[in-house]
């Protein structure tokens, strides 16, 4: 399959790099459209699936209603359970475990060495790398999720939330808020 990719950083590269090693070709890079309110011209998309390198959930958000659905995109040693349902344009990095239980809505990236098991995740997050999660946990839209993150059991992430690096969310996180921290606590919107 050819691969078209929004964004030429170095997210952008993840996906290219992930793409080529499930053996696609990438046949180009769109960094912007002519302008904000038009479509990007049609013969870019024509037998090109279009996956977002955008890692920024709100900016995804704001730039991949343009693309046609692709299937999700997996690198070679990722691990899904048969049971799993992924959204398109899902991306998932190297060495990824998607057990069952699992539902992602569209655009989601999973980043390299993450565990995920029996949740939900809302369209447009990002799952840095290193994340695990586990245990009938529910996270919204357009949420990121940072390196090294553990969210457990009976958890919901609230749309938009941030979960800092290294963070162990123990207890529901409202819509919108940051949490840092062992265990999770809100920033209320304010990193010192």
């Amino acid at each position: 399959m050819d691969v078209v990719i929004y964004g030429h950083g170095s997210h952008g590269a993840d996906v290219a790099e992930i793409a080529e090693a499930a053996g696609h070709t990438v046949v180009g890079w769109l960094d912007d459209f002519p302008g904000r309110n038009e479509p990007p011209p049609p013969h870019l998309f024509y037998e090109a699936a279009v996956y977002s390198g955008v890692n920024d959930p709100q900016q995804r958000f704001c730039t991949v209603y343009y693309f046609y659905p692709a299937p999700p995109l997996l690198h070679p040693s990722a691990i899904v359970s048969p049971d799993a349902r992924l959204g398109h344009g899902t991306v998932i990095a190297q060495a990824v475990a998607v057990g069952n239980g699992v539902r992602t809505g569209s655009h989601v990236h999973i980043g390299a060495g993450s565990s995920l098991i029996r949740c939900t995740v809302g369209p447009y997050t990002t799952i840095a790398p290193g994340v695990n999660i586990a245990g009938d946990v529910h996270i919204g839209g357009r949420c990121f999720i940072g390196v090294g993150a553990v969210i457990s059991n009976l958890v919901t992430v609230g749309h938009d939330a941030v979960i800092g690096a290294g963070a162990v969310v123990l207890e529901d996180v409202p819509a919108g808020d940051t949490v840092v921290g062992i265990p999770a606590r809100s920033t209320c919107g304010k990193l010192s």
